[in-house]
């Protein structure tokens, strides 16, 4: 129930982005099943992108476009290869090949009380993608996240929204 509320509170300022961090890993299976579901029907609907942060690939592999690990610090696309032979035949999300670039990182890394966390990540994010970071616990999904919605602005690199530095977006201007 808290996981509708929290995608309904989402959608009220028409975000062209969903970043839902382990929004399903309170939910038994069933139940992740059906918000995963619902997240496909809204982007599909309002041709949004998402990015889903989660340490559950099984769950995930699916319902992504496209996957990301984030390992030792560093952030490396699982390839086709890496995954089910029927993947690509399961997604639910189709890309738009004129899709604009939402988010960009260029050789970003953070650390946390002098522990660093990510290392020299190289991201794009293009519109109407959805998009799997994936990893155990700890390995730095959740902080990625925060980078992105600007909770953590103590980052080395370059992130960008719409070509933009992020740094020049207030907290509000991005959740908008």
């Amino acid at each position: 129930m808290a996981q509708r509320v929290l995608i309904a509170l989402s959608l009220q300022n028409n975000p062209n982005l969903i970043l839902a961090d382990e929004a399903t890993s309170s939910l038994d299976t069933f139940n992740q099943k059906k918000i995963l579901k619902l997240l496909n029907k809204i982007c599909n609907e309002r041709d949004i992108g998402i990015i889903v942060i989660s340490h559950n690939f099984n769950l995930v592999k699916n319902f992504c476009d496209i996957l990301f690990k984030i390992e030792n610090k560093k952030i490396k696309k699982i390839s086709e290869f890496d995954l089910d032979s029927n993947l690509h035949n399961s997604k639910n999300i189709k890309l738009n090949p004129k899709s604009k670039k939402i988010i960009s990182m260029d050789s970003l890394s953070m650390s946390i009380d002098n522990a660093k966390i990510l290392k020299n990540i190289n991201l794009e994010i293009f519109e109407n993608e959805a998009i799997g970071i994936l990893g155990l616990s700890g390995s730095g999904k959740s902080t990625l996240a925060k980078t992105i919605i600007k909770q953590y602005d103590n980052y080395s690199g370059e992130l960008k929204l719409y070509d933009k530095e992020i740094k020049d977006y207030t907290y509000m201007n991005i959740l908008q």
